[in-house]
């Protein structure tokens, strides 16, 4: 999970050559090592961003803050997972950490046909490919489900009558053990919060949100250059999907700004599209973004959907949860409109809320606190 320093934490994952390493670059900037050869990063690679919604842009536009500080999230560049490989060589244990204790999975897939950069087949299929990618996690993860079966099977036969003993083990054991064992990740299945607390305590993989990352080629531009596009051609129509040219995106973006303009004008209906990652990622881990002003400046949070006001004023400091009176909140749209915050105040449009008003995407909200 994301430390209070960061406000979320994205594992790029998959088979290798999918491009994860072109995707960590786009994302960061920084120069993860691309190669054609499988298992090139030897280790995960973490990346730092800061990231700013365009709605906070607007924002200042009206406040016009000191400062403005943006959501921190970490990226981190996975190693490949080959399917049968011996999971105790190289990085392979320290990935394993990354993607557990991350909040969301960003799973890359090949579509793109470099016949320069290996692949663990001699053709493309993305479907296969995923299954194949899933597969492996799912036996992983049932590796750690057996482990686990092992010992609460000992603490059951000393006569321990503990309920969440039993029930633990009627979970993994009926349930969950069978679905693993079927190459069926535990994401595609409805969980209670009971259940998902287990699974967190398991630090199973399976069960993290995840969204897919479709790296194609630029002879697939068309098919996939738009999102309209990409609704009706995508060969994963149930799933949340962010198609990208990532080695075209990456020399277009290299370029200056005017040179930019002028290479995507011979691209018809191409888009660039790094851009939606991080919203998406937000997104699929269910996470909704609210900003703060005040003498400090303008900030960006991001919070589970569903936090309270009492919650969000906590984000702030632990102290505030206790010190809490009342939170004045305010749209973007209504804020843009008002062109000021002595307009918005003086027209009586920012509204009062208490602790348990449950905060919206894109709320603005400035806390009052008690001594």
């Amino acid at each position: 999970m994301a430390s209070m320093d960061i406000d979320l934490s994205i594992a790029l994952v998959g088979l290798p050559n999918v491009g994860k390493s072109v995707i960590f670059n786009l994302l960061t900037g920084l120069k993860s090592e691309v190669s054609p050869y499988p298992i090139s990063t030897p280790h995960p690679i973490h990346g730092v961003v800061e990231w700013i919604d365009p709605r906070m842009l607007s924002i200042a536009s009206v406040i016009r803050p000191e400062k403005i500080f943006p959501l921190k999230l970490q990226i981190t560049d996975g190693v490949g997972i080959m399917p049968g490989q011996n999971h105790a060589v190289g990085g392979f244990a320290e990935n394993l950490a990354s993607m557990r204790s991350s909040d969301v999975l960003c799973h890359v897939v090949r579509s793109f046909t470099n016949p320069l950069a290996v692949h663990i087949h001699s053709d493309f299929n993305q479907n296969r490919d995923s299954n194949i990618f899933w597969a492996e996690l799912c036996m992983i993860d049932g590796e750690l489900v057996q482990n686990k079966l092992t010992k609460l099977e000992r603490i059951i036969s000393k006569g321990s009558k503990d309920l969440d003993v039993h029930f633990e083990n009627d979970l993994l054991r009926n349930r969950v053990f069978v679905i693993l064992k079927n190459g069926v990740p535990l994401c595609e299945q409805v969980w209670n919060e009971k259940e998902l607390k287990v699974f967190d305590s398991l630090t199973l993989i399976t069960h993290k949100p995840h969204f897919i990352v479709l790296n194609y080629d630029e002879n697939q531009s068309v098919e996939f250059g738009t999102s309209s596009k990409l609704i009706k051609s995508s060969p994963f129509p149930n799933k949340t999907v962010v198609a990208i040219c990532g080695c075209l995106e990456s020399d277009i973006l290299s370029l200056q700004s005017n040179e930019q303009t002028g290479i995507l004008s011979l691209y018809d209906g191409f888009d660039l599209a790094s851009h939606r990652i991080i919203p998406t990622a937000l997104n699929t881990a269910g996470r909704i973004t609210y900003f703060t002003f005040g003498h400090l400046g303008l900030k960006q949070w991001s919070v589970p959907k569903g936090t309270t006001a009492v919650g969000a004023a906590k984000r702030l400091h632990t102290d505030f949860a206790n010190k809490f009176v009342a939170s004045e909140v305010v749209t973007v749209d209504t804020l843009l409109e008002a062109e000021s915050v002595d307009h918005l105040k003086s027209q009586g449009k920012m509204r009062l809320e208490g602790r348990d008003y449950s905060i919206s995407d894109g709320d603005i909200l400035y806390f009052r606190f008690g001594k």
